[in-house]
């Protein structure tokens, strides 16, 4: 990766710029004791992880397309597979949906402000591109993110989920630039950084847990490698 080619960046959201507080199954968990489910927390997280496989399949014979009303329906899926003992589905549903829009439920992850006043400092471009649906752009507009990138996509209104090739297009045509000049970043190996380098968009991953060629353990690795590159 030729990082002085780079001359703007998308990042994903949830996992590489912002994260759930609490984890998203811990949410799950005291959403559902509220409203009456017996479940344990290592039942409801193997629930969810069940339920995801099971919209990951239906993405997968969708060729993940996807709108404002699938996102709504995988919601729906998901905490309708993990809680069947609830005294009001609905109320703990919407309950969960909203607790999950706002801002202060959604934390930016160490290094991340530094790393976006740098880029802008040295005037790369910056949007945010993520698989998500309209509460995204509630959530970053207000946070320093929002401040410092041009414009936030999410695959419910592009129509597409990652890894699907047409989300990345559509990140190039937002910028009207080259995809060998944008930089996708993001923590899912399959999604973010095989999704991108599939149309030959250069990518860098966030793992803590393994390493390898563009692959960095925090934002802050990342930053250091971009630093060292434009010093």
């Amino acid at each position: 990766m030729n990082i002085k080619s780079i001359k703007a960046i998308a990042f994903d959201a949830v996992g590489t710029l912002i994260y759930p507080t609490p984890a998203v199954t811990e949410s799950y968990y005291l959403f559902g004791k509220k409203h009456g489910s017996l479940l344990g927390r290592n039942e409801v997280k193997r629930r969810f992880k069940e339920a995801n496989i099971i919209q990951k399949r239906i993405d997968v014979e969708n060729e993940f397309l996807t709108s404002e009303k699938r996102e709504m329906e995988r919601w729906r899926g998901i905490v309708t597979h993990v809680f069947d003992d609830v005294e009001n589905f609905e109320e703990c549903f919407n309950e969960l949906h909203e607790y999950f829009s706002v801002p202060e439920s959604w934390p930016m992850y160490s290094g991340a402000k530094e790393l976006l006043e740098y880029l802008n400092e040295e005037g790369i471009r910056m949007i945010v591109a993520s698989n998500f649906d309209y509460r995204l752009e509630n959530i970053v507009k207000k946070t320093d993110i929002g401040k410092m990138c041009e414009t936030i996509l999410v695959s419910s209104k592009l129509g597409y989920r990652k890894p699907n090739s047409e989300f990345f297009i559509s990140i190039c045509n937002e910028l009207e630039m080259s995809k060998e000049n944008i930089l996708y970043v993001g923590d899912d190996l399959e999604n973010d950084y095989q999704g991108a380098r599939a149309i030959g968009m250069p990518a860098a991953l966030l793992d803590k847990n393994n390493d390898g060629e563009n692959v960095f353990e925090s934002l802050e690795a990342l930053s250091e490698e971009i630093k060292t590159a434009y010093n």
